[in-house]
C-alpha cells in the first residue's frame, strides 16, 4: 500500500477473500469481503481488465453478512 501498488493490493484481497470463504469462516470471509470491496473502489480505469473483473466476481458472489 505504502508504495501505491494498487492492483497487487487488488490481489492480495482477491486471495484472502477465497482462502478465508473456502474455510467456511463467515466472519473472516465478510472481513475480507469488506477488504476487498475497499480496494475496488479505489480504481478509476481498467474495469476490463482480468484482475478487476475476476475481482467483481469473486465480491458478487461473496457472502454480503457476518453469520
Amino acid at each position: 500500500r505504502a508504495q501505491s501498488a494498487l492492483s497487487w493490493e487488488l490481489r492480495a484481497a482477491t486471495t484472502l477473500l477465497r482462502l478465508r470463504a473456502a474455510r467456511g469462516d463467515s466472519r473472516a470471509a465478510h472481513d475480507a469481503r469488506e477488504a476487498l470491496a475497499r480496494v475496488l473502489a479505489r480504481f478509476t480505469e481498467g474495469f476490463g481488465t482480468p484482475d478487476l473483473r475476476e475481482a467483481r466476481a469473486l465480491l458478487d458472489e461473496a457472502p454480503r453478512a457476518a453469520g
